[in-house]
């Protein structure tokens, strides 16, 4: 919000007559060395002093929807004051609400992470991640909206969400949606009321001496419900205190969503729905291919039908394993 309000007070500067880059800037209260602003063309721009002088300049960066400039000599004339040093600018070429505030949040945690006047070798590593983060957004959406909101109403619900996210697709080919030393959960949403899931040989026969679970939840999109982006906020709130993970919270979604993320911020969904609907299953008990597969076979998924089991209660997975109870919802 202090950066929404900060950029509403600011007047995006005239064409420049020159070449070099033109903004209009604000300093960031308890942030030294971090100015937001906007340029000739309203984008909204992240202005950070480094600490040291570099005398040779980076390549930009030139994506879609963010450039990144590196060691920009820049001269900020203040009501009070004047400073002059070398900046590094991260500029949201989006006008799209969704993507400014996701750009806008992202800021807020490069403030905590690389703190007052970092030096550039701190900024490119931050630089890189924020950069990767906004390639994912000209990329297909890898998989469906309703199922990337159960995997957020779950982390929005759970007991600790910090360790949830922390928990949260671990690796690009992580079997289950979380991992938790020894503990797995997958996530399934329905929108026709009926707990048949599809699922993988592995995921029904999970290393021995481990706990797999799959939650399941029916799902409705509504024009009057909660908004997707509501659900990525109250999950940002709640895990403010280490910045790392609200940046994996955005890898992860806008490496879900790819370029549907706008649309698919504004999708609403039935709140109330899910939450009644949410049960647990043992994925070691639930219908599926127990015997091994011929080596010839690999990547075998099928169709569980879930309401053939028995779920299993909050407190009966509590007393399995308090492993399992972070991941679990909140009482």
């Amino acid at each position: 919000m202090q950066l929404n309000d900060l950029l509403n007070s600011l007047t995006a500067p005239s064409v420049a007559k020159t070449a070099e880059p033109l903004y209009a800037v604000l300093p960031i209260p308890t942030h030294e060395g971090y100015f937001i602003g906007k340029d000739s063309n309203s984008c909204v721009c992240l202005l950070i002093s480094t600490s040291d002088t570099i005398l040779e300049r980076q390549s930009p960066i030139r994506l879609e929807n963010l450039d990144v400039i590196f060691n920009l000599p820049c001269n900020i004339n203040l009501p009070e004051q004047k400073l002059e040093g070398q900046f590094t600018i991260l500029r949201c070429k989006s006008n799209e609400p969704e993507i400014i505030q996701c750009f806008l949040s992202i800021c807020q945690t490069i403030f905590i992470l690389l703190g007052e006047y970092p030096n550039q070798e701190d900024i490119d590593v931050v630089v890189d991640r924020f950069v990767k983060i906004f390639r994912k957004l000209i990329l297909p959406a890898r998989r469906t909206v309703n199922g990337l909101f159960g995997e957020l109403f779950i982390i929005s619900i759970c007991s600790d969400p910090l360790l949830a996210v922390k928990a949260w697709r671990v690796s690009d080919n992580a079997r289950f949606d979380f991992s938790l030393e020894g503990v797995y959960l997958e996530v399934k949403t329905t929108v026709d009321r009926k707990r048949t899931h599809k699922f993988t040989y592995d995921q029904c026969n999970p290393p021995e001496n481990s706990i797999a679970i799959a939650a399941s939840m029916f799902v409705e999109q509504s024009t009057g419900g909660i908004k997707l982006q509501a659900i990525v906020d109250k999950i940002i709130e709640s895990i403010s205190s280490d910045p790392d993970l609200i940046l994996k919270l955005y890898e992860v979604i806008n490496d879900t969503l790819g370029k549907t993320l706008n649309d698919a911020l504004n999708i609403g969904f039935d709140i109330t729905l899910p939450r009644s609907s949410l049960k647990f299953y043992d994925l070691k008990k639930i219908p599926a291919i127990r015997d091994s597969l011929p080596n010839e076979l690999s990547d075998v998924t099928f169709r569980s039908k879930l309401s053939e089991s028995n779920n299993i209660s909050i407190a009966e997975l509590s007393k399995i394993s308090p492993k399992v109870s972070p991941l679990l919802p909140s009482t």
